[in-house]
């Protein structure tokens, strides 16, 4: 279920560039999952990332969608969602799950 959206306000300025921080959540961290294209703007918080290509406008991009059942996946999860999102990686690990479930 989603909780939350980050915006600037949730963000801190650090060598010119925005960063955000997944702390000013006010939730605990193994329970946080944030999808981006950037691993740079989640500097802080790597671990709870989950990196996708950026959007480029294509008709035909699936990826939100391909995404879906890894999300439910961590929804469900009891434990820690960090150690799923490294056990199937940050990148792609949504298609890693998939297949390993079929």
């Amino acid at each position: 279920m989603i909780f939350g959206r980050f915006g600037r306000e949730n963000t801190v300025l650090k060598e010119g560039k925005y960063i955000k921080d997944l702390t000013y959540l006010n939730r605990p961290l193994k329970e946080i999952v944030y999808i981006d294209f950037e691993e740079e703007s989640v500097q802080n918080q790597p671990e709870n990332v989950i990196l996708i290509p950026q959007f480029d406008g294509d008709r035909e991009d699936r990826t939100l969608y391909d995404l879906l059942p890894f999300l439910e996946h961590l929804g469900k999860y009891p434990g820690d969602v960090r150690k799923e999102i490294a056990r199937f990686g940050r990148e792609d690990g949504y298609k890693r799950y998939i297949d390993q479930q079929q």
